[in-house]
């Protein structure tokens, strides 16, 4: 992995850390917003975006079964189709796979990465669980630590010095 892809996965995770600890803590967390982004798209719970992704890839996959089997069924099918097909059908399979085996640092970067807006992020921080809180902050954690191994002298806080305007001489 790149140190500039840790880096900003680093940054990503961080920022969705931070805002969910502090969205958490607030009072009131429980008033959904009536703004138009999200009422168009509700907020998702880590549960709630891995079950949607599943449907989506099993859907895919029952799709592409049934139309490899209707060529299948036709007299003379094109053995080109077929091919495609089954290559087709071989990648939804794969994607429903890995759809089943999504992590909350998955849900971190994929999709919590993407909203911009306070109150979606605020619902989402309702939502969570505290396995998914804890989850999430573990990912942060995991993250924050292969990226001190691969560059540990950029983590180090750089703070400049300050004089009191002291001689502190001998």
């Amino acid at each position: 992995m790149s140190s500039l892809g840790a880096f900003r996965r680093h940054k990503i995770l961080a920022l969705v850390a931070t805002v969910l600890l502090v969205l958490a803590s607030t009072e009131g967390l429980a008033k959904a917003s009536t703004s138009a982004e999200t009422v168009a798209a509700a907020a998702k719970s880590f549960p709630d975006w891995k079950s949607e992704k599943v449907k989506n890839a099993t859907f895919q996959v029952m799709s592409a079964k049934l139309a490899l089997k209707k060529k299948l069924t036709q007299p003379h099918p094109d053995p080109a189709v077929i091919n495609e097909l089954s290559l087709s059908l071989s990648q939804f399979e794969w994607d429903a796979e890995a759809a089943r085996d999504l992590a909350v640092k998955d849900y971190a970067a994929l999709y919590l990465s993407q909203i911009q807006n306070t109150n979606r992020l605020r619902e989402i921080a309702v939502k969570l669980t505290a396995e998914d809180n804890l989850r999430l902050l573990e990912a942060y954690l995991q993250i924050l630590k292969e990226h001190q191994e691969e560059t540990p002298a950029k983590l180090e806080p750089h703070l400049p010095r300050h004089s009191s305007g002291v001689d502190d001489g001998p």
